[in-house]
This record gives C-alpha cells, structure tokens and sequence, in this order.
C-alpha cells in the first residue's frame, strides 16, 4: 500500500476508497454523527467535551467547515501531537473552530 498516494488521492476525491475501505466522506459523516450525538446528550449546553480522535478523522470532519481543505494542509499537522483543536457550537449548529496547535 502506498499511503502517501492513497492518502493524496483521498483528499483529492472525498469519496475514493479501496474496495471494503473507508473513504473520507464516509469517516467525516460517522464523526459528524459522533459529535451531534454527543451534543444532543447534553442538558447544559455551555458544558465544555473534551474528545480524541484519530488525526485523519479530525481533518475530515472539520473539512466540512472549511479547515483542513486539502492533502497539504493535512500533511502539515498530522504529526503534530497533541494537535488541539477547539470547536464551538450553539446547540448542535457549529459556531467556529480555533486551532490551538499543540499547545493547550
């Protein structure tokens, strides 16, 4: 398996995958599913959720907000650890995204 190629094409096509795989698409929507079920759990919903997550999910789903847009930008924080990234919402509607980088 070349990642580097697969992943490339991946960012390239949101929706490519190898037979019985997972493309992004698939993996942004299963962490948008995880997080408004988490949302919708909650009673307060100033409460603050503190998650971890695998580095390409995390792209993937705040891809959808216009944050991590290509294979590039993935690429220049997948090894950052811890890579912290706060998310606002109001209710269950995004707000904003701040990227804290590996600091908290």
């Amino acid at each position: 398996l070349d990642f580097k190629g697969y992943a490339q094409r991946q960012w390239e096509d949101f929706n490519y995958k190898y037979e019985g795989g997972e493309c992004l698409m698939d993996v942004q929507r299963r962490y948008t599913l995880g997080v408004q079920k988490i949302l919708r759990g909650a009673f307060d919903h100033e409460e603050v959720y503190v998650v971890g997550c695998h580095i390409t999910g995390l792209c993937a789903y705040l891809n959808q907000f216009g944050i991590i847009n290509s294979y590039q930008e993935f690429v220049e924080v997948r090894d950052c650890k811890p890579w912290v990234v706060m998310v606002k919402y109001e209710g269950i509607k995004y707000q904003d995204a701040l990227i804290l980088g590996t600091t908290l």
